[in-house]
């Protein structure tokens, strides 16, 4: 689940309509079934005509009203929610609906008492108390959101979302054990989730792999896809920036006529700023989503669903400029995707990425796992990898990537050349 988005229980709504009396049952639960669909247009024109012939209708008010807030008609979407809530106050599904429509509107303290309502009503509907939970993780209110995400997580097994939301709050509290304790439970009952496991790893220092596994990727970014842009800007986030102003070292900078590779381009915020350097500017990410947004940016002359170093390998001596921007910190082990795209470039190609750094390294110690799920590297480590893939010197500059936590994520800015031919 992406930041910001709510939990609306569609199933929950199946018991409204068996309850709905036969004729009028079997219209409503057909215009349901229709909005389920898509087919937005049929389903307003049924609701409708259900609401005009009783307007006291509490389920169709309800339904009419979901369709409406999601088609942007905010004010008469919540008009007609507010309505089914004061006809049947005994619907804690329309309260819960109700509560999701003021959390988009960030009107938190509305918000929370529709969803206290609908768990009042039913203390069993997990999607209200995961709702609530997140009201109060923004607003900083984590023991609270602990006791409601403790209610989901008893209720329900496998909620990945809510078990992810405990063991962040956890974290954010100064207590891993805990945090480590939860991932250890949500392996345990989704065994084929990719993101405990990582985490796990993460908290534990066992077992840490080389990178993280492609399809705990996937799931990461497809998840927050939507609110990437507006999570970055908030964090300060300046990397693009950084990979950017330091492609002015290549001789084909300033003449638009690069072949550019945005390697892990993710919703694209690195397009804008290479497109003036580009002759032709191409995109790479494993994340469906995210590449969904880059392609809204109207920036990329291509665009390719694929794992970066594999992609690198599939195409030699290609590239003038190769960039990765925050994207290494989901790999460990380094040597792969540097030979990957020392071989992608051609003769004089440069290569720029970012990475986090990792300041006090045990002995031996080239990069590791954070507790937050990401990896740090040493700055030996940066200079071998480098040297060994066929750079020249590498330039490598200490940079502050963003704000976490009201902390500086330090990291280091490296640049490569590929010989002349």
């Amino acid at each position: 689940m992406s930041a910001g988005e709510q939990v609306s229980d569609d199933r929950a709504n199946e018991p409204e309509v068996g309850a709905a009396a036969g004729e009028r049952g079997e219209r409503l639960g057909a215009a349901i079934r229709e909005h389920q669909a898509g087919r937005v247009v049929e389903a307003e024109r049924a609701y409708r005509a259900l609401l005009a012939e009783d307007p006291d209708d509490a389920n169709t008010a309800h339904f009419l009203g979901m369709l409406r807030f999601q088609l942007g008609e905010i004010d008469e979407g919540l008009a007609l929610v507010r309505r089914s809530v004061e006809a049947d106050p005994g619907n804690p599904h329309a309260w819960n609906n109700l509560g999701n429509m003021y959390v988009q509107l960030q009107r938190d303290e509305q918000a929370e008492e529709a969803h206290l309502r609908a768990t009042s009503l039913d203390p069993k509907l997990t999607a209200a108390w995961y709702n609530l939970a997140r009201i109060y993780s923004r607003g900083s209110k984590f023991e609270r959101a602990l006791v409601c995400l403790r209610n989901v997580t008893r209720i329900v097994s496998g909620f990945g979302d809510a078990l992810q939301t405990l063991a962040h709050v956890y974290y954010r509290l100064g207590r891993p054990d805990e945090a480590r304790a939860v991932y250890q439970q949500w392996a345990d009952e989704v065994p084929d989730d990719p993101t405990p496991r990582h985490m796990l790893a993460a908290m534990s220092g066992e077992g840490v792999p080389e990178r993280a596994d492609d399809r705990y990727i996937v799931k990461t970014f497809d998840g927050f896809a939507d609110s990437f842009d507006e999570q970055l800007a908030a964090l300060g986030y300046n990397a693009p920036q950084l990979v950017a102003a330091s492609l002015i070292v290549h001789p084909l900078y300033l003449s638009g006529r690069a072949a550019v590779l945005d390697a892990g381009c993710g919703t694209g915020w690195c397009g804008p700023l290479l497109r003036s350097t580009a002759g032709r500017l191409i995109g790479v990410d494993l994340s469906t989503r995210m590449l969904a947004l880059a392609r809204q940016r109207s920036v990329y002359d291509e665009l390719h669903e694929a794992e970066l170093t594999a992609f690198m390998v599939s195409r030699p001596a290609t590239f003038d400029i190769i960039v990765l921007a925050d994207v290494l910190c989901y790999f460990g082990l380094l040597e792969p995707a540097m030979h990957a795209a020392h071989d992608a470039l051609l003769p004089g190609g440069l290569l720029c990425f970012s990475v986090e750094a990792l300041a006090e390294a045990a002995a031996g110690e080239c990069f590791k796992l954070g507790r937050h799920g990401r990896y740090s590297h040493t700055r030996p480590y940066l200079e071998r990898v480098m040297t060994e893939a066929g750079f020249g010197p590498p330039g490598i500059e200490a940079v502050v990537l963003r704000q976490e936590l009201g902390q500086p994520v330090r990291g280091y800015l490296v640049t490569g050349r590929c010989a002349v031919a």
